[in-house]
């Protein structure tokens, strides 16, 4: 069976990985707010500086990880993120960068505004992913 997440094909619920379209939209919006809008805006749109990445991080970087997973034969089969994978990465995402970073790493801010980000944008990727 191959297991390279690269070549995976669209169908029989396969889970195109890095090629996935909500994770490739989530790069493009990423990379057009870093670039283009947070220069040309300024800092005054305070969505585009504080939230806006964290929205974007479950569709950016859980399929990375599943390929990784898939490749090392940690996840079995090639379907979409399941709720309970969702959920845990949610869950130890919140603590780590909320939590743990700022109180231990001293690196950031602990703001639960960032957590709802985290979920909003995970519940959204996750009703795309489970159409």
């Amino acid at each position: 069976m191959n297991r390279d997440p690269t070549s995976l094909r669209k169908g029989s619920g396969s889970f195109l990985y890095m090629r996935d379209p909500v994770c490739l939209a989530s790069w493009a919006v990423y990379l057009l707010n870093r670039f283009a809008l947070k220069p040309w805006l300024g800092p005054s749109h305070h969505f585009l500086f504080g939230h806006l990445d964290d929205l974007l991080l479950v569709p950016s970087v859980l399929p990375p990880l599943l390929a990784l997973y898939r490749i090392l034969n940690l996840r079995d089969g090639d379907s979409p993120p399941t709720w309970q994978e969702l959920i845990g990465y949610l869950i130890f995402w919140s603590i780590f960068f909320e939590f743990f970073g700022p109180r231990y790493l001293h690196q950031g801010v602990g703001d639960w505004s960032d957590v709802l980000s985290y979920w909003v944008g995970g519940g959204l990727s996750w009703a795309f992913w489970s159409l």
